[in-house]
């Protein structure tokens, strides 16, 4: 990469998008669950409450409801929740009937520690900053997949300027009128399996965007990158993991769903020390930047100020913890095999175990985990 190159004390990493025609699971593995002799696929099956023994010690049933009312009771040798993040602490809260603590809950750890990344925009990227940027950090097509490339600061320039992990990357906004905005929302209304609107709504804007979505094709095809059109904003966005806090956490409200369930309520902020970790990096990349001589990096100035507030400040759809993993009882939900404590038949197989975010995407540590887990069972279980 011609910026990485200069900026030795980053490292760079890696994103992957998978093909639109591949993210859907229900069109993907769904047809291998469907099809597969030893799995039983049950829809419209609301999982309400994990009932406990009369002692505690362990899950006797799942009880579940559909959208009529109907009541099922499943039975198991073990059971392995995996209702992501905000759904599984919310379940084992729910599940009170036996215990009013909820499931796992003696030690009121369920649905703490939540924490997620946070994505700042921090600069807009303009003239020949913008066109290295882009060569640098641009997505890029490698066997059919989408590579997104991140600096982030490695551990001991973390260590050093007292930082949680934090990376950098470029975001390409695009107008909506754009060639790229167009062929984007036709592949997601495919993806979602809605033909009617990719055909009636999407399919007719293409004719306006043609130029660019020609463009758009001739760059994915010849030159492996993606299309940036002259009117996109490119943007330089800083991550960073959160402070796990004991008191950002998921809680029951009072109020209930139409199945009878207590909604969720999500207790999230952005802690101070996730504002110095981005202030921090900021910081240290201006000075880089300016040090190569870099111009066309316009700051948001507040991102220096540190009495000023910074707006604009995300997360990343990465929602993580609330049954954080340990080996202490009394500060965690789940030990390190996954098991809930004090309950053997009961694990669980969600980003909710972390008990911190690191800079990378979860998903891939999440599939580790669930793998490890499918073999440990498949072991237990024969």
């Amino acid at each position: 990469s011609p910026l990485l190159d200069k900026l030795p004390e980053l490292r760079a990493r890696f994103s992957k998008c998978a093909p639109f025609s591949r993210r859907n699971v229900g069109t993907t593995i769904g047809k291998d669950l469907e099809t597969n002799t030893s799995t039983t696929l049950y829809l419209h099956a609301n999982l309400t409450e994990l009932l406990l023994s009369p002692n505690g010690d362990r899950i006797e049933a799942a009880l579940v409801r559909n959208y009529t009312g109907t009541k099922f009771r499943f039975e198991a040798d073990h059971f392995v929740l995996s209702t992501g993040t905000i759904e599984t602490p919310r379940l084992l809260l729910a599940s009170r009937s036996v215990d009013p603590r909820g499931v796992g809950n003696a030690h009121d750890q369920v649905g703490r520690y939540f924490h997620d990344h946070v994505s700042l925009p921090a600069a807009v990227l303009t003239g020949a900053t913008r066109k290295l940027f882009l060569e640098s950090l641009g997505p890029f097509l490698h066997r059919g997949t989408a590579h997104t490339i991140k600096f982030e600061a490695p551990t001991a320039l973390r260590e050093r300027l007292n930082m949680l992990a934090v990376m950098a990357h470029i975001i390409i906004h695009e107008p909506e009128d754009s060639g790229v905005s167009v062929v984007r929302s036709m592949l997601r209304t495919v993806q979602r399996r809605n033909f009617k609107d990719a055909i009636f709504r999407e399919l007719p804007k293409v004719p306006r965007a043609s130029v660019e979505v020609a463009a758009l094709a001739y760059t994915a095809q010849f030159n492996k990158r993606r299309y940036a059109s002259p009117r996109a904003d490119v943007t330089l966005c800083l991550d960073s993991e959160q402070m796990p806090l004991s008191e950002t956490r998921i809680r029951l409200d009072e109020e209930l769903d139409h199945l009878g369930m207590p909604r969720t309520v999500v207790d999230w902020t952005v802690s101070d020390h996730d504002l110095a970790t981005l202030r921090t990096f900021a910081i240290y990349l201006r000075e880089k930047f300016q040090a190569l001589g870099l111009e066309g990096v316009n700051w948001r100035p507040e991102i220096f100020d540190p009495e000023a507030e910074i707006s604009g400040i995300t997360d990343t759809y990465h929602p993580m913890g609330g049954c954080r993993m340990g080996t202490d009882p009394r500060e965690s939900v789940v030990d390190p095999n996954l098991i809930v404590h004090g309950i053997p038949n009961l694990s669980l197989a969600t980003a909710a175990v972390y008990p911190a975010g690191g800079s990378s995407n979860p998903s891939f540590t999440l599939m580790a985990l669930a793998l490890r887990l499918a073999d440990r069972l498949k072991i237990q279980l024969t």
